[in-house]
């Protein structure tokens, strides 16, 4: 066991050198502080997401599901089409409400 702790402890010793050898240093702190902001930005833009997902469910919900829908309603519109050919396209529509 001890010769493995040793054999560990020699290649973190070696690891350390070579970063301080290869004079990187700055552009590795420079990379992480990168990595920090793009995490940062992604959890953001993740939250920002989820908001705007939940607002246009919400919207589709209320357009689904409206609150008054009775013909007589004066808020509510009907758009009614009349498919009497077989193209299936309308020939005449008029908008009510």
């Amino acid at each position: 066991m001890s010769d493995v702790r040793h054999r560990y402890l020699a290649i973190v010793s070696d690891l350390e050198k070579m970063t301080e050898a290869d004079g990187h240093e700055e552009w590795r702190k420079k990379a992480n502080d990168i990595k920090k902001v793009f995490f940062c930005y992604c959890n953001l833009y993740f939250q920002e997401s989820k908001e705007l997902a939940s607002v246009v469910q919400g919207r589709i919900e209320s357009l689904q599901n409206p609150e008054s829908c009775s013909p007589n309603s004066q808020s509510t519109r009907f758009d009614i089409y009349k498919l009497s050919c077989g193209t299936g396209f309308p020939t005449d529509w008029s908008i009510s409400g």
